[in-house]
């Protein structure tokens, strides 16, 4: 399989405004593909995937699953869109 676009992941806990920030020079910088995982946060961080969906993917786990299964979420999501 080759892959002919770059990714940035972004495994996000209970996310603040930082991660929209982050998401902003990633995409003015680079032509990367940005992905979120947002990783069991609350309700109230909604607000801020949401944003994020503005330019990046956003997948979600429904409980907190750790970095490494975010990562790895991610990198199934690639594999299978790629």
């Amino acid at each position: 399989m080759a892959i002919d676009r770059f990714y940035a992941v972004i495994p996000a806990y209970e996310p603040d405004e930082k991660m929209l920030a982050v998401i902003d020079d990633i995409s003015s910088l680079t032509d990367f593909h940005i992905i979120v995982i947002n990783d069991g946060s609350g309700k109230d961080k909604l607000p801020i995937f949401a944003e994020a969906a503005k330019k990046a993917i956003v997948l979600t786990h429904e409980i907190n699953r750790g970095k490494g299964r975010g990562i790895k979420t991610a990198l199934e999501y690639i594999k299978e869109h790629e």
